[in-house]
This record gives C-alpha cells, sequence and structure tokens, in this order.
C-alpha cells in the first residue's frame, strides 16, 4: 500500500462568508479573526469580516491509481465557505 497524503490547511479572511460584519480584511494580520463572545467587545465574533477554510493535499507517486508509473506527486485544492445558514457553498 503507497503512503497516505500530506495535508496542508489554514483559515483565510473572506468578506463573501459569514458573518459579513464588513467587507474589509485586514492583509497579512491575526486581526481578522475574531474570537470574542461578548457582544459589547471589539474582539466580538459577530464583527468578524469572514472567514473560509482553504486546504491543499498532496499525495506521493503512487498514491493515485490513474497516475501510476510517474514519479511525480499529484495535489487537490479544496475551498469551504460558510453561507448565512451555516452551512457550506
Amino acid at each position: 500500500m503507497p503512503p497516505t497524503d500530506r495535508t496542508v490547511a489554514c483559515n483565510v479572511c473572506d468578506t463573501e462568508s459569514a458573518p459579513e460584519f464588513t467587507k474589509t480584511c485586514t492583509p497579512d494580520s491575526d486581526r481578522n479573526d475574531l474570537t470574542g463572545t461578548n457582544p459589547k467587545a471589539a474582539n466580538y465574533v459577530g464583527r468578524d469580516p469572514g472567514n473560509a477554510y482553504m486546504e491543499l493535499q498532496l499525495y506521493p507517486p503512487g498514491y493515485v491509481e490513474q497516475f501510476d508509473g510517474t514519479d511525480e506527486f499529484s495535489a487537490r485544492r479544496r475551498s469551504f465557505r460558510a453561507n448565512r445558514l451555516g452551512g457550506n457553498l
């Protein structure tokens, strides 16, 4: 059995994702990820511009059968965004 895949993932600022409080993201900053639970606090999660989750999956040679016989890695990128109903688009 070939080795398993490797995944690299991160949260990214996405102004089109819930909660859509603002349409501005601060570049290269953790200030976009608000986690407070007090609605009157500056870091209240409801004031978040929105977040999306992105992952990159890397598959070693031989892991994907259709590419068997090659010595190159395969990759797949996946993105998830929260909508107002709490699901993914």
